[in-house]
């Protein structure tokens, strides 16, 4: 109790330094008197007599600093000093301050939004489970250009690959949908068999596709995005009652994914890609790979595995494919591509930026003063600049 009790004390003085400082003179001028008479009574000369009793007593100023460090925080006294000296400095320049406060205001907003955009690009991870699992393949031919997925060529890298745990094409389009009697343009995503396994996301409502759903010519099925189902099918909870066509073609809807779920492209729905006719050209390279690495396996580790089985498929078909090698990166770089340097850049300049800017804002290149004082001296102690 009396620990809290002297902290309590401590930061009440801290608000009752004027009348702290007045006791304070007046009890050290009673001490200095007393000490003086005592002196003059044994036949010192006055000058002599208040030197010595200076002494005595320590030194006015030495002794009223002791004080004060041992009735409050120092630390915190000194930077309540500081501030005061800061806001009385600044009412004297009003122009000066205003220009302060915009730039300090301006520099804080546009390094909030940068690093803002920095975390939702680059540090926060995918909303998916074990996303750093989650890569994204490409074909490379002999000149090491990047193309997307043959048919062929993905069943053979799917069949054959033993350190990926799944693997799945995708693409996603706009095209044109229909509910009832209200048309719209909405990405529809094309997925083979494995996509929401390969992603681990799955029906927030509903189900997800059946095997005989997955076939060519199959009757086409979908499934949608939570805000599609809510905005545009008026969160039907009788699927069977909806009237959904994608161009002519009726659209039998099965699912809901859960909120936020838009993977790829922002997609709205999802159709099996098998009711599709199968293209076994090599050299047709219309669909994106999704994969997800199997347990303990690494990208580094993968690779060499991917790029024998390419040169296998091309030893074996010679011409009539165009891959020799497979690029594999994490799904979360194959997403942000070139902006991850540039935002990296952007953020090193701004802070940068933000540190002359906010110097200069300040006054703390000495180039402006105000009664001959610099307002670097000011503002100083509140930056924490050296």
């Amino acid at each position: 109790m009396s620990a809290l009790r002297s902290t309590w004390v401590r930061l009440r003085n801290l608000f009752r330094t004027e009348q702290l400082d007045r006791n304070l003179e007046a009890e050290l001028a009673s001490h200095l008197d007393l000490h003086v008479a005592d002196n003059l009574r044994a036949g010192m000369p006055p000058a002599e007599a208040r030197r010595i009793a200076l002494l005595k007593l320590g030194g006015l100023q030495q002794t009223k600093e002791t004080y004060r460090d041992a009735r409050g925080f120092p630390f915190l006294d000194s930077v309540l000093q500081d501030l005061r000296f800061a806001l009385r400095t600044l009412r004297k320049s009003p122009a000066f301050t205003g220009v302060a406060i915009l730039t300090l205001a301006l520099g804080i907003g546009a390094n909030t939004a940068i690093f803002s955009v920095f975390y939702g690009v680059l540090l926060r991870p995918l909303p998916y489970p074990h996303p750093e699992q989650l890569v994204h393949l490409r074909e490379m031919n002999a000149q090491g250009g990047q193309m997307n997925f043959s048919d062929p060529n993905f069943e053979d890298i799917r069949d054959q690959s033993r350190s990926l745990m799944g693997l799945a094409e995708y693409n996603g389009y706009p095209q044109t949908v229909t509910v009832d009697q209200t048309t719209s343009r909405v990405t529809v995503s094309s997925v083979t068999r494995d996509f929401f396994r390969v992603i681990s996301v799955q029906p927030y409502r509903g189900r997800a596709f059946l095997p005989e759903e997955q076939r060519f010519d199959a009757p086409a099925s979908a499934v949608v995005s939570y805000s599609y189902w809510k905005q545009s099918l008026g969160s039907a909870s009788d699927f069977s009652s909806l009237h959904v066509r994608l161009g002519r073609q009726p659209l039998s809807i099965i699912g809901v994914m859960p909120p936020g779920f838009h993977f790829p492209d922002n997609a709205d729905i999802w159709i099996p890609r098998e009711i599709y006719e199968h293209n076994p050209s090599r050299t047709a390279h219309n669909w994106q790979l999704l994969g997800r690495l199997a347990d303990g396996v690494t990208i580094q580790q993968s690779r060499p595995e991917l790029s024998s089985i390419a040169q296998r498929l091309k030893n074996q078909f010679g011409r009539d494919t165009a891959m020799t090698d497979v690029a594999i990166e994490s799904l979360r770089s194959s997403m942000t591509g070139d902006v991850s340097l540039a935002l990296i850049v952007l953020v090193n300049d701004s802070g940068e930026g933000d540190i002359a800017g906010h110097r200069a804002a300040m006054g703390l290149d000495c180039n402006v003063r105000d009664g001959g004082v610099s307002i670097e001296l000011c503002f100083e102690p509140l930056c924490g600049a050296g």
